[in-house]
Parts: structure tokens; C-alpha cells; sequence
């Protein structure tokens, strides 16, 4: 199965950091990949309520054009059986 989204982890002008997208929606099965152009490693994830990070992706995604392991997220179902985004 091709990527379906790449997402690139930029250094803006005033060294403010985005991921490019910012936001993804995704279904089981879809496949992401991160690339990273800072000069420090980042582990992509998503934010809890909480404040939190869960990552996606077993490491960090090395810095200087490194390239994450693909991403494919479990399915989510709701009450009924229908797959939900994520």
C-alpha cells in the first residue's frame, strides 16, 4: 500500500517549528510518514486532553531530512460498528 500522507516537520523564520500538515484526518489502514528538515530530533504524536504526548512511531525522527517508519493506525469503531477517523 503507497503513503497516503507526508507530512514534513519544518523550521519556519523565526525558528518556530510546524508540521506540514498540522492536521491530518486518517482511517485504519491509511499510511504516514514524517520527514524531518530541523536540526533536532522530533517525535510526532498527538496531544491528550491533558496535555500529553503519545507518539506515533516507535522513536524520534532524526533530524537533517530523516525519514519516520510509516504510521498505520488500528481501526476505531463507534457503537455501531462504523470505522471513525482519527
Amino acid at each position: 500500500m503507497p503513503i497516503l500522507y507526508k507530512v514534513q516537520i519544518k523550521v519556519m523564520d523565526g525558528g518556530n517549528i510546524v508540521f506540514d500538515p498540522a492536521d491530518l484526518t486518517v482511517y485504519a489502514g491509511d499510511q504516514i510518514s514524517w520527514t524531518n528538515y530541523d536540526t533536532v530530533a522530533h517525535l510526532p504524536g498527538v496531544i491528550n486532553n491533558d496535555g500529553s504526548c503519545v507518539g506515533l512511531v516507535n522513536k524520534p525522527v532524526p533530524a537533517d531530512g530523516g525519514v519516520s517508519a510509516t504510521f498505520s493506525p488500528s481501526p476505531q469503531v463507534d457503537g455501531s460498528g462504523n470505522q471513525q477517523a482519527y
